[in-house]
């Protein structure tokens, strides 16, 4: 019964916000009835829609009176698997403020949200997350959200990228997603600036170094 459930919500995909958000939350509803099979069949399946806004950015995004996601303004770019998404922050934190626009989010309400981390989805991201986000996201990051708070980004990624398996390194090899600086200053004020940003630089060089990227910097 559930297996026919699933397999026809599979084949019509909900294509809204409030439509996503009732049919997870349904499937809430029967989760003592899911078994392995059915577990195994979301995890490799792409059934959680991304939703875009030109205006507004995913930490921004409010719900209606009743807490559910708005349609409006809200456009589908495409279906994830639970390992391609993260539950979205509370705005207010600073997850959401520094996150924004580097991964993708799902939020569907309370109950939607927990069917989806029962299938897998995690809030925070893993380093496997972040080698993903930044192959496939860095420019729209660096266009939005500016210099200064990808460079906080790039800091943080630093933290964890000793723990990325091989295969991740070598995709991030042939991205230019990190930042080399141009001096314009006198040469005072680069000697300043090299001091105050001596540590943050040293991780960017080593993780630069180990991923062959010293010669494809993204100069700005």
């Amino acid at each position: 019964m559930l297996s026919a459930l699933l397999s026809q919500i599979l084949k019509a995909l909900p294509t809204t916000p409030r439509s996503s958000a009732t049919v997870l939350s349904y499937l809430f509803s029967r989760l003592n009835e899911f078994r392995t099979q059915q577990w195994d069949l979301l995890q490799k399946t792409p059934f959680i829609p991304i939703f875009s806004t030109d205006d507004l950015p995913p930490s921004t995004r409010k719900g209606d009176e009743k807490g559910q996601p708005e349609d409006k303004k809200l456009t589908l770019l495409r279906y994830a698997t639970v390992s391609d998404v993260l539950i979205q922050p509370k705005p207010s934190s600073w997850q959401a403020q520094l996150y924004s626009n580097i991964f993708d989010y799902a939020d569907f309400g309370g109950n939607g949200n927990l069917f989806l981390k029962n299938c897998g989805v995690k809030d925070d991201p893993t380093p496997e997350h972040f080698a993903v986000a930044i192959t496939r996201n860095y420019q729209r990051y660096l266009s939005k959200n500016g210099v200064a708070k990808y460079l906080e980004l790039l800091s943080v990624f630093a933290g964890v990228y000793a723990r990325l398996p091989s295969n991740y390194v070598k995709a991030l090899a042939a991205t230019p997603f990190c930042l080399a600086y141009l001096f314009e200053e006198k040469e005072d004020d680069k000697k300043q600036l090299m001091k105050e940003d001596e540590s943050f630089m040293v991780r960017l060089l080593s993780l630069s170094y180990k991923s062959k990227l010293i010669s494809i910097y993204y100069v700005v």
